[in-house]
């Protein structure tokens, strides 16, 4: 068991990442989570796009990964909007790894849920995030509308800002083609997007 405690406005935040889960699949479900030294770094994706928050935190290190579904993403967006532009206070998660269950306390209401007992792996996926390098010649890529919207529902979620920078990656497997677009609102929250070409 462990508990740990996160500020309302990044909770509200990491809970957004549930736009980029895949509801028919256990593994990409829920946003997953690790706390370790007073940092928690949240992460989801649906196999197309791939988002990252890194927050701080409170309390003890997660034992191993966690996570919230959907539905426990609900309830901390719903319980965490802002009145009158103050957040209150923090939110706790309570976690037991042992029976992947987590206990949310936020705006004096607490809700539990389980989640899947299988969940992406952390180091691979923040392996993507973090040796994303930037593509050196330009070429158009496509951006879907669907996939820009995900992008404003996040960016809703990051109280902090109202705007994404937008970069074409590499891609090391073949020089003609483009990598992931990395699109970022500060160095804590970065998605990556696996675009179409443009020609």
């Amino acid at each position: 068991m462990a508990t740990i405690t996160i500020t309302k406005s990044d909770a509200y935040s990491i809970a957004s990442l549930m736009h980029l889960t895949d509801k028919d699949t256990d593994p990409l479900s829920a946003v997953v989570l690790r706390t370790f030294r007073n940092n928690t770094t949240a992460m989801a994706t649906n196999r197309y796009t791939l988002g990252k928050i890194r927050v701080d935190s409170t309390g003890e290190d997660s034992a191993k990964d966690y996570g919230l579904t959907v539905a426990a993403c609900k309830f901390i967006m719903a319980n965490t909007k802002p009145k009158r532009g103050e957040y209150g206070d923090p939110v706790t998660i309570e976690l037991d790894t042992d029976q992947n269950k987590v206990t949310i306390s936020a705006g004096g209401v607490t809700y539990s849920d389980t989640y899947p007992a299988k969940l992406m792996e952390l180091d691979k996926l923040d392996n993507l995030v973090e040796e994303w390098q930037p593509l050196e010649a330009a070429i158009p890529v496509r951006l879907s509308t669907k996939l820009l919207e995900q992008l404003t529902k996040l960016c809703d979620g990051f109280v902090k800002s109202d705007s994404w920078i937008l970069e074409i990656g590499a891609n090391t497997y073949n020089a003609n083609k483009p990598g992931p677009v990395r699109a970022t609102i500060t160095e804590r929250f970065t998605v990556l997007i696996q675009p179409r070409l443009d020609r």
